[in-house]
């Protein structure tokens, strides 16, 4: 590109806005440059240059321009922008609000310093802009994620709507705090939380299709007073039917994890970072990953144990046999099985007949696995509503043939009802043959009956890592921060997509 005067100063218009300093100029990054008036565009063209190497790539540009389209508009204050910054930065690293009156951040940040109490009342306005936003943009159609958080003595309700937006599963954080009466956590409180939550976004159970979430009595019993059939989250399933699978063998494990546990000492420890950079890992309660985790950690770790560690009296009774490291290796391998379920129930565009081919394969493969039938099969009593879970199934394999009755009536909620409205809405500008051709292409279309089912999901997964983000969040060292504050920020950085600049300067209008 060459470096002609006018090039240079369309780089500016485009890409820099002059402060009230007239030799300074904010960079859409948000980087402030000193350039001297009438001193030509060198220090502002070395920022694009050094920073944004890629400013010359016009159509491929996708870091500056997308900035650009946010920021660069006449009709955006210079507070405005920084505000956004601001709550942007804050909200997408779930920073302390202190963090925006820290010494070091003001001294180094370019951006203009505010205090917490702006933050918050900014935060505050725009997330009353996007709640009615989302209450525009939500369909007629959805189905609600649900599940609970418990962190100093709070517990936290998350909700989220899935829905398809262009054939594309979408979701959006409906709500993320406490129960409206938290003296008791039992079915009707939820479902009163649940009832305010769809009224603030002017819907009703009527345009709910199913409830997601944990198969304990707590959600069934929610489901039955919301009149709304329930999945039961297949993670959670799988979780207990493993977690029964390795119940057998509990003295083995318990008898590595206490081994693993000694390796954790002070003196051992510093023994065996001489001969290896691993490190022991124990199992816990929650997850029975974590047993997996720790026989691949010991697997690695016995060729060292036997060669360094066999004269250690304190580690004598908690070397295993070599019949019990032959039992442990056999069932290592059915572990790799196991695992590799639970990581492929994590993905984000898994679907209930994909949950359903899994876990016959894996039945099929650990015939022990289940052997109860109280988990993992279509008949199994842990599943609240096995008509609608094997309906959705079937609809999303497009064998509406094999739907029984008690599978349609369970499924009357996914009835396509666009059909009708198709063949009625005729173009009156078009001709006869295009209209009956447009008319028969929905016919086929809209055939079976039955929306798309890909927007219901088959676990609370989604739910689970927004737990985990908060947890890092919610510190220690934060427990005076509201739950009001709190859910704000969770809420903004879930829901990015629905706020950008502009929307910050229609709420420091309101100041």
């Amino acid at each position: 590109m060459p470096s002609d005067g006018k090039t240079n100063k369309a780089l500016r218009d485009k890409y820099f806005t002059q402060l009230d300093d007239e030799n300074k100029w904010m960079c859409v990054c948000g980087k402030v440059i000193s350039q001297a008036k009438n001193k030509g565009y060198t220090n502002l063209i070395n920022h694009l240059k050094l920073l944004h190497s890629d400013y010359q790539m016009d159509e491929k540009n996708q870091s500056l321009d997308k900035f650009v389209t946010i920021q660069a508009s006449s009709s955006v204050s210079r507070k405005a922008k920084n505000y956004f910054c601001w709550i942007e930065w804050i909200c997408s690293e779930l920073r302390p609000f202190s963090f925006v009156e820290s010494e070091y951040t003001r001294k180094y940040c370019s951006l203009e310093p505010i205090c917490r109490n702006t933050l918050t009342k900014i935060m505050n306005l725009v997330t009353r802009r996007v709640e009615r936003k989302i209450t525009t943009t939500l369909p007629s159609v959805f189905a609600i994620i649900i599940d609970g958080w418990t962190k100093s003595s709070t517990h936290y309700v998350g909700v989220f709507a899935s829905y398809l937006e262009n054939d594309t599963r979408t979701h959006v954080l409906l709500g993320f705090s406490p129960l409206l009466e938290e003296t008791s956590l039992g079915a009707s409180q939820h479902f009163e939380y649940l009832n305010f939550i769809l009224n603030l976004y002017g819907k009703s159970f009527n345009n709910v299709v199913c409830i997601i979430a944990d198969n304990c009595e707590t959600n069934k019993a929610l489901s039955r007073l919301c009149k709304v059939p329930m999945i039961g989250c297949a993670s959670h399933r799988f979780n207990l039917a493993v977690t029964e699978y390795l119940s057998p063998f509990s003295s083995i494990l318990n008898k590595v994890h206490s081994l693993m546990t000694k390796l954790k000492t002070v003196k051992l420890s510093a023994k065996l970072r001489l001969h290896t950079h691993l490190k022991p890992v124990v199992q816990n309660d929650t997850r029975w990953s974590s047993a997996h985790e720790m026989i691949k950690r010991y697997t690695r770790l016995r060729p060292v144990l036997d060669q360094h560690f066999n004269d250690e009296q304190i580690l004598l009774d908690f070397f295993l046999t070599p019949r019990e490291n032959q039992e442990l290796a056999n069932l290592s391998e059915t572990m790799d099985i196991l695992n590799s379920v639970t990581v492929a129930l994590q993905k984000d565009d898994i679907d209930m007949s994909s949950v359903r081919l899994l876990f016959d394969e894996v039945l099929r493969r650990v015939e022990s696995l289940d052997k109860q039938h109280k988990y993992l099969h279509t008949d199994s009593p842990i599943v609240k509503d096995p008509d609608f879970e094997n309906g959705i199934v079937k609809i999303i394999e497009k064998n509406f043939g094999s739907l029984n009755s008690n599978e349609r009536l369970a499924c009357q909620k996914l009835e396509s009802p666009f059909e009708i409205e198709v063949e009625s809405a005729i173009v009156e500008s078009a001709d006869f043959a295009t209209q009956v051709l447009k008319n028969k292409r929905a016919r086929i279309e809209n055939s079976s009956g039955y929306i798309n089912c890909d927007f219901l999901e088959p676990t609370s997964n989604r739910l689970e890592r927004l737990f985990s983000s908060a947890g890092i969040c919610f510190t220690d060292l934060r427990q005076s921060l509201s739950p009001l504050h709190f859910e704000e920020q969770i809420f903004l950085k879930e829901n990015k997509k629905f706020w950008d600049i502009k929307l910050v300067q229609e709420a420091v209008n309101e100041l």
